[in-house]
This record gives C-alpha cells, sequence and structure tokens, in this order.
C-alpha cells in the first residue's frame, strides 16, 4: 500500500465514524418525532369518540330544609315535642328564644294533652318554679308570676289582650300556651288588671296539611267525665282554606265533696293563605257552671278566736250547697296581614268578647276555736263587652353583614261592664 493510502485512511476512518455518529442522532431524533407526532394524533382521533359517548353523573339524594319566613308561623317544636323553640313576643311577633332578651316559654298542644290539663294553672305551674298557682278549681283563675300578681283577665288570645275566656280558660282551644316571665307592658301593652310579673298568651289551633279527627274521653274520681272532639281539614288545590273545629263537655261530682262541675265548649277556626296575604278568623263559646263553691274561702276570723282549728282534708266542703257561679263567654276575633314587598307587611287584628258571671257566692268567718263557720251570701252579676285591636308595620333590612328587624303598631282595648250585687247575712254554721 503507498503511503498516500496509509495517511488517508485516518481520515477516512473518522470520516466514517463522523457519519455513523449522525445517522444515529437523525435516527434517535426522527423516533422521538414520529412517536410525540404519532401520540397527538392519537389523542386526536380518541377525542371526538370519547366526546360521542354522554357522560353519566349521579348524584346523591339532598335535602334542604327551613322555615317558609311569615312572621306569624309557629316556630318549630323543640326536641321531645313538650315546649316550642320560640313564642310570640308581642309586637315582635313570633321569636326563636335564641333570638330574644325576653325569658320566654311555649307548651305545646302534646305536653298539655300528656298532662291531661283542663285549665290554664295545670299548664303553666306544674314545672316552672316562677309560676304559682294558687288554686286549680276556682271559678277564677289567679297566677303569680316572679311573685308577681296576675289573672284571667291578662290573658291574651292570638295577641289580643281581654279576648281570652272569661274568668276561666280551657285548655282544649289552645295549640300553644306562651308564657313571658318579665315586664312585657312594651311588648303587649298595659294589661286590664296592671299585671307586671309577665303574660300569658294562648295560640288558637290551625288545621295542618293532614286531616285530623281525634276523640278524647276524660274521667276523674268521684265521677267527673267528659269528653272532647278535635276536627281539622284543608281545601283547594294548594290547600289554602282550612277549618279546625273543638267541641268539649265535663259534667260531673268533683272530687270535693257537695260540688258539681259542668262545662261545655265550642270553638271554630278559619284560616286562609295566599302568595301575599294570610287571614283568620276564630270564633268561641264557652260556658261553665260550679256548684258547691267557695268564693273567699275564710274571709273574716272573730276577735273571739284564740287559736286556729285542725285543718281539713283536701275534699272537705266550706261552701254550702246553695253556692254556685255561671261563667259566659262569647268570642269573635280576625287577624289579617299583607306582605307589601318582600321584607315589609302590614297586619291588623279585631276582636270583641261578650260575657260575664251570674253567681250566688258566700262569705265565710270564722267564729271559734272549734271551727264553727258563719256564711254571709252574695248575689252578683256581671255583663260586659271588650273590644280589642290592633294595627301596624313590621319589616326587616340588611346593613351589611348584620340583620334587622323593625316594627311599627299600635293597640286599643275598652272594657264596658254592668254589675248588681247584694249581700244577705245567713246564719248558720257549716
Amino acid at each position: 500500500m503507498s503511503e498516500r493510502c496509509r495517511r488517508a485512511t485516518p481520515e477516512l476512518l473518522q470520516a466514517a465514524q463522523c457519519f455513523t455518529f449522525n445517522r444515529t442522532f437523525t435516527a434517535v431524533h426522527m423516533a422521538l418525532f414520529l412517536g410525540l407526532s404519532t401520540t397527538s394524533m392519537v389523542a386526536a382521533a380518541a377525542t371526538p369518540a370519547e366526546a360521542s359517548t354522554p357522560l353519566k353523573l349521579e348524584l346523591s339524594e339532598t335535602l334542604v330544609e327551613g322555615s317558609g319566613g311569615t312572621a306569624d308561623d309557629l316556630p318549630p317544636v323543640y326536641a321531645g315535642g313538650q315546649v316550642a323553640s320560640g313564642s310570640r313576643v308581642g309586637l315582635l311577633g313570633n321569636k326563636d328564644f335564641m333570638e330574644t332578651p325576653f325569658n320566654t316559654i311555649s307548651y305545646t298542644d302534646e305536653y298539655i294533652q300528656n298532662r291531661q290539663a283542663q285549665d290554664i294553672g295545670s299548664v303553666i305551674g306544674a314545672t316552672d318554679p316562677s309560676v304559682y298557682v294558687p288554686t286549680k278549681r276556682s271559678n277564677f283563675e289567679t297566677f303569680f308570676i316572679r311573685g308577681f300578681y296576675s289573672n284571667a283577665d291578662d290573658i291574651t288570645y292570638n295577641g289580643l289582650v281581654g279576648m281570652a275566656p272569661n274568668m276561666r280558660g280551657s285548655t282544649e282551644l289552645a295549640e300553644r300556651i306562651e308564657v313571658l316571665k318579665g315586664p312585657s307592658a312594651l311588648l303587649n301593652g298595659m294589661p286590664p288588671s296592671g299585671s307586671v310579673g309577665g303574660s300569658i298568651n294562648l295560640v288558637p289551633k290551625r288545621a295542618g296539611d293532614e286531616p285530623l279527627a281525634r276523640l278524647t274521653t276524660t274521667y276523674e274520681s268521684r265521677g267527673l267525665g267528659g269528653v272532647h272532639a278535635d276536627l281539622g281539614q284543608r281545601f283547594g288545590d294548594k290547600k289554602q282554606f282550612g277549618i279546625r273545629f273543638n267541641g268539649v263537655y265535663r259534667d260531673g261530682d268533683t272530687p270535693v265533696d257537695n260540688q258539681q262541675h259542668k262545662m261545655a265548649l265550642s270553638s271554630l277556626g278559619l284560616d286562609w293563605r295566599g302568595e301575599r296575604a294570610r287571614i283568620s278568623l276564630d270564633f268561641y263559646k264557652q260556658r261553665e257552671r260550679i256548684d258547691g263553691l267557695n268564693y273567699f274561702g275564710i274571709s273574716t276570723i272573730g276577735t273571739n278566736v284564740t287559736h286556729l282549728p285542725s285543718p281539713k282534708k283536701g275534699d272537705y266542703a266550706l261552701a254550702p250547697e246553695w253556692a254556685y257561679t255561671i261563667n259566659n263567654t262569647t268570642t269573635t276575633l280576625a287577624r289579617g296581614e299583607y306582605d307589601l314587598s318582600d321584607s315589609v307587611t302590614a297586619y291588623a287584628a279585631w276582636g270583641q268578647r261578650d260575657g260575664g258571671y251570674n253567681a250566688l257566692i258566700n262569705s265565710s268567718t270564722l267564729i271559734n276555736n272549734a271551727g264553727d263557720i258563719s256564711s254571709s251570701a252574695i248575689r252578683s252579676i256581671r255583663s260586659g263587652t271588650q273590644q280589642s285591636g290592633e294595627v301596624g308595620l313590621k319589616g326587616k333590612f340588611q346593613t351589611g353583614p348584620v340583620g334587622h328587624a323593625w316594627t311599627l303598631a299600635t293597640t286599643r282595648f275598652t272594657s264596658d261592664n254592668s254589675f248588681k250585687d247584694a249581700r244577705a247575712g245567713i246564719p248558720g254554721t257549716t
């Protein structure tokens, strides 16, 4: 081999090596390029196929709960069903107990039925130590709320003062019995008898969405039996019309010797609820008679009495058999409200109560240490008419994250009564 060929060989070998490297690099580069291009083409080709198949997404069931929002809707029942989570707070309307600075409690119809309570005192004085009920068999119900005197004349019915049954109320006409403990003149106006320790409100019954037909019988010792019919139903394509009827009759002997009790009650509640307006009408009539009733107890003690005699048992009658009292009440009440906007509501209510009592009652004097009593008869007749009404505006507004509720209201109450009283001494002892 010549020298020229020998010198050329290394250069050719180097060139060959460089050529081989460049071919390898180009092949790798092309493979990567083709691979990426193929991937893009596959993805692009797959996208229309996948898009043509509809996607199915199944969600689990979701339950949303909330209140309707009208100002006169009853607050929901609290856990256990015995009391409600709120009550009526005068002109402020129904409020949750966590949204008001007042001490309130609202007893439900279920609680009233469980206790078999027949009068207001048997409900509000059963478990609350701040409410004291002196007697549950008097013809005139009286209460002490936080130590201050109150009576049946100051009970409100559907928010109107003076519209509750005369002298004694029956629980069968109330869906709830609400007690506000503390001064309430700013919320309800000044009550007729000037109660300052608190206020009591009876909420009338309304027809529920489900039909109701319930018959309840009662019996107490000595033969006092009774029957109570409770009927309710709603009508219309949206159940906008409602009717609720309650009828009660009780008659028989009470646990007290020579004492009889008779009571008849009929009440009717009508209501209509539209999209922006709500109207209700309530009517009830109650008549009650109690014979052998000790109205005043022992009112005076003679000057020659030096010590009190031994107390009698609870069934001992201090009243003569001729003593009696008859209470009558007839009441009509209408209430309506209209939403002027989503945040402002106008409302008005009016009621009239007619009734009184007819009684022959006794006033007794303890005359000696042996326990003899001298009685005087008092003939008393009262009849009268009470009218009560209110009108107002209420609304709500928002300032940033803070919500506000406002109310502008005026109330009016008038009472016209006539009395006929006479006293006669009846010598004798019991």
